[in-house]
């Protein structure tokens, strides 16, 4: 009996991993990130508002874009290629709460700077 019942929750526990594995950005939520291109990172000089698709990241451990090789610096990447008033200079800022209250904006370097 004590055989039976370990080999069943360990079936579900299997199952639900399983689960979770096939299907991360649904279970884990991770939605879509609205960005802002501003020229410099000032939010007074924002050309564009633009929203990108969010994936689970298992080697981050966080949501990131699911384009743009699942980095960051995409989003002042598409900010540059999409709006002719960037010339080269926007980077894409978004709310995140990770280490700075308020906006982080983000280079095509990668480099980011709280605002």
């Amino acid at each position: 009996m004590k055989k039976s019942g370990c080999i069943v929750i360990m079936a579900v526990f299997f199952l639900l991993i399983a689960g979770i594995s096939a299907i991360p950005a649904y279970a884990l939520d991770c939605g879509e990130l609205r960005v802002l291109c501003c020229i410099d990172g000032k939010l007074s000089h924002t050309i564009a508002k633009t929203t990108f698709s969010m994936c689970w990241s298992w080697s981050k451990f966080e949501c990131v874009p699911c384009h743009g090789g699942h980095k960051f610096s995409y989003l002042a990447k598409w900010c540059n290629e999409n709006n002719d008033q960037c010339e080269g200079k926007c980077r894409g800022c978004y709310s995140h709460f990770r280490y700075c209250y308020g906006r982080i904006c983000v280079d095509t370097n990668g480099k980011e700077y709280c605002q």
